[in-house]
């Protein structure tokens, strides 16, 4: 091994625990190869959003060919504290930060529901004198 390669990751990665210093959040985030890897509920939980929402928008991401999904999707067995073992979908770091676009996207869209009916009644054309 040459002192430019690196080690192969252990069998299943690694595993980091991140909790906020409020302790409201906390995500256990998989290390493996050289890239991280969260569930679709791990991330809607980093990006304060739903499972259904990363969902729909990974879909989206896939179905426009902006990402190939066998290159950033991996399945996993993950053991639950009941004891068994279960398949869980894990996606890779280039699936994350599309996904945080999201968030983005959901705060605009928040802003302009908020916003819309406000400038609507102060600003309605009926009710502008005519400047002719």
């Amino acid at each position: 091994m040459s002192k430019d390669s690196e080690p192969p990751p252990a069998p299943g990665g690694q595993f980091l625990v991140y909790q906020t210093q409020d302790g409201k959040l906390k995500i256990d985030v998989r290390f493996e190869g050289k890239t991280v890897w969260l569930t679709q509920q791990h991330m809607a939980e980093l990006f304060q959003t739903t499972k259904q929402n990363i969902g729909q928008h990974l879909k989206s991401i896939f179905a426009e060919g902006e990402l190939v999904q066998d290159s950033v999707v991996k399945d996993s067995f993950t053991t639950a504290a009941d004891g068994k073992n279960y398949a869980t979908r894990f996606y890779n770091l280039d699936a994350i930060i599309p996904a945080f676009s999201l968030r983005e996207k959901e705060a605009e869209r928040e802003s302009n529901r908020r916003l819309n009916p406000a400038l609507n009644r102060s600003v309605n054309p009926a009710t502008m004198p005519n400047p002719f």
